[in-house]
């Protein structure tokens, strides 16, 4: 605007003339002031909403901020907890590896594996040193030390190991079994057969010898003890394990080279002294068990035979009287008897014709009396001739209602029974009897035998059917 006054131009904003010094009064127009107002106003709240910006901004980083900063927190406690169960599960992982029997045997047997047997028995220990703490009992860790101790060559460590638990009342007849077992195998690996033998005598539970009888060994047992004797001696030896039994009767001292036993020894006449041994499998031999034996066998007396030898008419029987000891035993084919000929029980019916028989006396041992012979010759004196024998037959046969006439015509038939002589037998006690056979005729005149046999008795004459098979009689009548 220019000076009112001077006419200087006055620039924006000034109140007087710097020309004239002349003072300026401007009064605004209201819509300019208005105006100014409102450019002010809202310049105002565009720098309120800037600021609101710039402190919402400010406060979204500062909770950003806050917020990583919580976050990181937890994320710290988180590491801190999971550091603190780590580590615990660390501590109690140590811990219980260290008070954990399997795995002190799992390092056993990464050591036996590695040919490292002496670390083997070391971690064993440690696992039995746990067993026991808790008083425990574990045979099965006991048996692993001395199985490691035995691999390693330490036989005797190993066999010190096992020794306590050896008839061990506390333990279980299995666990027992198993120790022995373990003891066995050990021995056995070194050949040493006779303190597996040794150890089994000592030990008192059945089960374990019961398990391991094939290596034991006892002495034989005879079952007749040394003396003198009459008769003749059958000594029979027994063990009471399993093994072969070999023996002398010559008083040498007996090994795999004597006589292997396998019946009771005789002994007759003379004077012996038996020893014997037992062997068993593993060649683990006994003591030797000896008897001396005198023995004077006596001979029995000749049987009596109160029958005398000569001819005879009729029936008789031979008599023996019974010896002492002994049976009597007979022949009739001129044999000396045996065991196995006939044994004299009941008096013998004479046969008819001559006969010879020799007696003996044998004892039970088979020691034989003298034999006696006796010879006989019956000839049997009967009113009863050869012919006469059919009619006693037909005449049984018409009583039984099998005949129906004397001509041996049979009941409710036209064929006809005829009876023909075939000889003299005797039939065991029962006397001597004509023996007849039996055919059938037809009405047509056709014959066939029926196959039966008829026996008459000499002296009373009963007819019988006789069985020739087995000498058995069916009295008619």
């Amino acid at each position: 605007m220019k000076c009112p006054n001077c006419g200087n131009e006055i620039p924006d904003g000034k109140l007087y003339c710097e020309n004239c010094g002349h003072e300026i009064h401007i009064v605004p127009e209201f819509d300019s002031v208005q105006e100014k107002i409102s450019e002010n106003m809202t310049e105002i709240t565009e720098a309120i909403k800037r600021q609101e910006q710039i402190d919402a901004a400010k406060q979204k980083v500062l909770e950003e901020k806050e917020a990583r900063h919580r976050h990181l927190i937890h994320i710290l406690i988180a590491l801190l907890v999971t550091s603190v169960s780590v580590g615990a599960l660390i501590i109690f992982f140590l811990y219980s590896r260290i008070n954990s029997k399997s795995y002190y045997v799992g390092e056993a047997y990464k050591a036996s594996a590695a040919g490292d047997y002496d670390k083997s028995v070391e971690m064993i220990n440690k696992a039995l040193a746990i067993s026991e703490k808790n008083g425990d009992k574990d045979i099965d860790l006991v048996i692993q030390k001395a199985d490691y101790q035995n691999r390693g060559g330490r036989i005797d460590a190993a066999i010190t190991t096992l020794t306590p638990y050896l008839n061990d009342t506390a333990l279980s007849d299995d666990d027992e079994v198993s120790v022995y077992g373990k003891v066995v195998d050990i021995y056995t690996s070194a050949g040493n057969y006779s303190e597996i033998a040794t150890l089994l005598d000592k030990c008192s539970n059945q089960k374990v010898t019961d398990s391991f009888r094939d290596y034991m060994i006892s002495d034989p047992v005879f079952d007749i003890p040394s003396g003198d004797y009459d008769d003749i001696v059958h000594i029979s030896i027994n063990s009471s394990c399993n093994g072969s039994i070999f023996y002398t009767t010559d008083g040498t001292t007996p090994t795999t080279s004597s006589h292997l036993y396998n019946k009771p020894i005789e002994l007759t006449d003379g004077e012996f002294s038996v020893s014997a041994i037992v062997v068993n499998r593993y060649g683990v031999s006994s003591g030797v068990t000896s008897g001396q034996y005198i023995v004077g066998v006596s001979i029995p007396d000749a049987p009596e035979v109160t029958t005398e030898s000569g001819s005879y008419t009729s029936p008789t029987l031979i008599y023996v009287e019974e010896p002492e000891k002994g049976e009597v035993y007979y022949t009739t084919d001129g044999t000396d008897p045996t065991t196995d000929s006939e044994m004299y029980t009941a008096p013998i019916s004479m046969p008819v014709g001559s006969s010879t028989y020799r007696f003996a006396v044998i004892t039970d041992d088979e020691v034989s009396s003298e034999i006696v012979t006796y010879t006989y010759n019956y000839s049997p004196s009967s009113s009863l001739s050869k012919n006469d024998g059919p009619n006693y037959i037909i005449v049984a046969l018409i009583r039984n209602g099998e005949l129906a006439a004397t001509d041996g015509t049979i009941t409710g038939s036209t064929s006809k029974y005829s009876y023909s002589y075939v000889k003299t037998n005797q039939i065991g006690s029962y006397g001597n009897f004509y023996i007849y056979s039996e055919t059938i005729t037809d009405i047509n005149g056709n014959s066939a035998s029926t196959g039966r046999s008829f026996a008459v008795n000499l002296t009373n004459f009963t007819v019988n059917i006789f069985d020739e098979r087995n000498g058995t009689l069916s009295q008619l009548g």
